[in-house]
């Protein structure tokens, strides 16, 4: 068992690094959203596949940001992304190398 009190016993250290890259990725994914609404302006624009303003409210509006902290989100946005891929490939692979092989 790779999760729970089994793994602290063992003295797995897997999921206490996940945790940490957890925290960290929801933190920049944070600082994101916190860029993006306090830095950014309204827009009318109404994109394809967008939600109708009606059915969900302010969530529906386009915000523009723009300027430095613009870089600033777009580098924190890549950033906290690209971790989330490379935990899924960790996940992908570590669930590969711990399943058993099929007996015949």
């Amino acid at each position: 068992m790779i999760y729970g009190f089994p793994a602290y016993h063992n003295k797995n250290g897997f999921p206490s690094a996940q945790g940490s890259l957890n925290v960290v990725e929801t933190l920049i994914y944070l600082f994101y959203l916190y860029t993006v609404f306090t830095h950014g302006r309204q827009t009318a624009a109404q994109g394809r596949g967008a939600p109708k303003k009606e059915a969900v409210g302010w969530l529906a509006e386009g915000r523009r940001v723009t300027g430095s902290a613009a870089s600033l989100a777009v580098l924190a946005g890549f950033s906290a992304s690209l971790m989330t891929l490379s935990k899924t490939a960790l996940y992908c692979k570590s669930s590969l190398v711990r399943r058993p092989l099929l007996s015949r």
